[in-house]
């Protein structure tokens, strides 16, 4: 399932959750760049030197600073799918939050998504020398707390299917309460960041379910309940 928009406006222009985008747009066109300007070898010591990789935080070595690396893979991907996954979610429910929590307690609020759902990949795995990339577990993070403030929020979103009384990959689109969505989301996000893969980087299950939980009770415990915005009753048609 795919979101491709929310009836829920914000009063604020999403500044950070713009920043955000564009600077993990940026990080992978850099990658890119690397890639196919220089070689892939210089791609593989950039991912693996920036990536999170859990064994060098069991075992660290005395050269390198792994906890810098907690930050600096939020902001790496593993090729456009990837990043267009994570971003679009950003997008549609980063904004809402932003406006409820205002910008700087927001970008905190964020990073601190990101640092647990590290944690939790390397609690998990912690024998693992596969890099770990990606704004999954933050933005997993944000969705839960979305999830929390605003359940009743309508999602227009889509997915395609197959049965007898519809075409091949035929697109199914409706609205649904925010609560439908993102218990799909949660289940469906792991699989869509797995599916693109660089340099066997990964995205873990229980680093995005670890973050959805800890975002869910981050913000119903530490933020004030606010009035939830109105809700537009409106239908828009998207074609394929």
């Amino acid at each position: 399932m795919l979101p491709f928009r929310d009836y829920n406006p914000s009063r604020t222009f999403p500044l950070v959750t713009l920043i955000i985008i564009v600077t993990n747009v940026l990080v992978l066109l850099y990658m890119t760049h690397l890639q196919l300007s220089v070689s892939d070898k210089a791609l593989a010591q950039l991912v693996h030197r920036d990536a999170v990789i859990p064994y060098n935080f069991v075992y660290p070595n005395g050269n390198s600073l792994p906890w810098v690396t907690i930050f600096s893979a939020m902001f790496m991907h593993a090729s456009f799918i990837h990043l267009a996954g994570n971003m679009l979610y950003l997008w549609i429910f980063g904004n809402n939050i932003e406006d409820l929590l205002g910008p700087g307690r927001y970008l905190l609020f964020y990073l601190v998504c990101g640092i647990i759902a590290t944690l939790t990949h390397i609690y998990f795995n912690p024998a693992s020398t596969v890099p770990s990339l990606g704004a999954s577990g933050a933005i997993a993070g944000v969705l839960g707390a979305y999830l929390v403030k605003f359940p009743r929020a309508q999602v227009h979103s889509g997915m395609c299917y197959n049965s007898s009384a519809a075409s091949p990959r035929s697109p199914a689109r409706d609205k649904a309460p925010a609560s439908h969505s993102g218990r799909i989301s949660a289940a469906s996000s792991p699989a869509w960041c797995l599916s693109t893969s660089l340099l066997n980087a990964s995205v873990s299950f229980s680093t995005l379910s670890g973050k959805f939980d800890i975002g869910c009770v981050e913000f119903t415990d530490k933020v004030p309940a606010r009035a939830e915005l109105s809700v537009k009753n409106e239908a828009q048609e998207y074609r394929f």
